[in-house]
């Protein structure tokens, strides 16, 4: 799976809190990687589970608040 990506395996692609009580996790491409080969993905799907993992964890996505809404998030 790592061969779908020159990054290397202990670089942090990001953090995540998930709620205001706990420390933040780092999610490095290794983990990205064995999370991948467990839903099935292939190698070549790498770059794209980054990229999508980096933009979820933009602050103005507000991953928190999507996750935690009652409401409909979409229009």
């Amino acid at each position: 799976m790592l061969k779908g990506t020159s990054l290397p395996a202990n670089r942090i692609v990001g953090r995540m809190r998930p709620t205001a009580f706990r420390e933040f996790w780092e999610f490095d491409v290794e983990k990205v990687a064995v999370n991948a080969v467990m839903a099935g993905a292939p190698p070549a799907s790498l770059p794209l589970l980054l990229a999508a993992l980096d933009a979820m964890l933009d602050q103005d996505f507000n991953l928190f608040a999507l996750n935690t809404t009652t409401c409909c998030v979409v229009p």
